[in-house]
C-alpha cells in the first residue's frame, strides 16, 4: 500500500499491523483506535487525520510529515519518529516511552498566545 491515497478514508479499529504505507496520502483519514504496531508509514503525509489510541508501537513514521493530526491516547512505544515534521498535532496522553524523536521539527502555532491553532484541527466529534 505504498503511496497509497486513503484521504478521509474510514479505518477505524483497522488492523494494519506492519503494512507499508510510505508516502500514502492519509488526509482526513481516520484511524480512532487503528492498529499500526510495526507499519512503516516513512514519508507519509497525515493531515488532519483522527488517530485517538491509535496503536503504533514500533512503527517507522521518519520524514513523515504530520499537521493538525490528533493523535491523543496513541501508543507510540518504540516508535521511529526521527526527522518527522510535527505541526500542531495532538498528543495528550500519548505514549512516545523510548520512541526516536531525534531531528524532529516540532510546531506549534498559536499556543503561545492562547490561540488555537490556526487551519482545521480535528477533534474527533462527529
Amino acid at each position: 500500500m505504498a503511496q497509497a491515497k486513503l484521504e478521509e478514508a474510514d479505518l477505524d479499529d483497522a488492523n494494519l499491523s506492519g503494512a507499508n504505507l510510505s508516502q500514502a496520502d492519509l488526509y482526513g483519514a481516520h484511524l480512532r483506535g487503528a492498529q499500526l504496531d510495526n507499519a512503516t508509514l516513512v514519508g507519509a503525509v497525515i493531515t488532519s487525520t483522527l488517530m485517538m489510541k491509535a496503536k503504533l508501537n514500533g512503527a517507522k513514521l521518519t520524514d513523515a510529515h504530520l499537521r493538525g493530526a490528533n493523535l491523543d491516547g496513541a501508543e507510540m512505544k518504540g516508535a521511529l519518529m526521527a526527522t518527522i515534521h510535527l505541526d500542531e498535532v495532538r498528543l495528550e496522553g500519548a505514549n512516545l516511552q523510548g520512541a526516536n524523536l531525534e531531528k524532529a521539527s516540532v510546531f506549534a502555532r498559536g499556543a503561545v498566545e492562547g490561540q488555537p491553532p490556526r487551519g482545521r484541527t480535528p477533534t474527533g466529534e462527529s
